[in-house]
């Protein structure tokens, strides 16, 4: 009795701790922003999550920041997706939020790799409003992601949205390094590679290979 009731203590401090970690601003905002260092992961995340939501019939849409240049982004979205140049931006979101809610899901707008836009720096002009228009439709959500070394040349100082930073294997350094090993076909190392550098899975990619 007396091990069980240890144990079951020590779940309830694990269940604090991943209650504390938890970014509660994200409960309750349609945004966010990833944010993490090159070749952390973050397009291969994005790509799962929306790859996910689709065999679940949920809907999403994924656009990636190259595909952006200077100018107002909602113009841009219609045009990348093939739409009537005719459809202004309100009717272009009643249409998605109006798809959303006759799934029961809410819908997604992915934005990948701001950074990678040319020029980068529209975002400064655009996003704030972009997150603003999302707030207006409850069934709509806007996920975007920003190389970190580029934030504050893409993203204002004065956007309120929510940040989570995609850390890569940091923590399943080991675990990681077995599942690439294993697939490259490699011998596995005697101890386990401590650097910094394993927890990035581009390099640990760049490695096998």
């Amino acid at each position: 009795f007396v091990d069980s009731s240890r144990e079951i203590l020590q779940h309830l401090r694990e269940l604090q701790e991943w209650i504390q970690q938890i970014n509660i601003s994200l409960l309750n905002s349609p945004t966010m922003l990833l944010l993490g260092p090159a070749g952390a992961g973050k397009t291969h995340l994005i790509c799962d999550m929306a790859s996910n939501r689709s065999k679940r019939g949920f809907k999403s849409i994924v656009l990636f920041g190259k595909q952006f240049y200077s100018g107002e982004p909602w113009t841009q979205i219609i045009s990348i997706l093939g739409l009537s140049p005719n459809i202004s931006r309100d009717d272009f979101l009643e249409m998605l939020s109006t798809t959303a809610e006759i799934s029961r899901y809410p819908l997604i707008i992915f934005i990948d790799a701001l950074n990678e836009s040319k020029p980068r720096d529209i975002w400064l002009s655009y996003l704030a409003s972009m997150v603003e228009d999302i707030k207006r439709y409850p069934w709509l959500r806007l996920c975007v992601s920003c190389r970190s070394t580029y934030y504050d040349s893409v993203i204002s100082e004065r956007l309120q949205i929510p940040k989570v930073k995609h850390t890569g294997f940091e923590g399943i350094e080991f675990d990681a390094c077995f599942e690439f090993f294993k697939r490259y076909a490699l011998e596995l190392p005697a101890t386990p590679l401590m650097q910094p550098e394993f927890t990035n899975p581009l390099f640990l990619k760049l490695v096998c290979e």
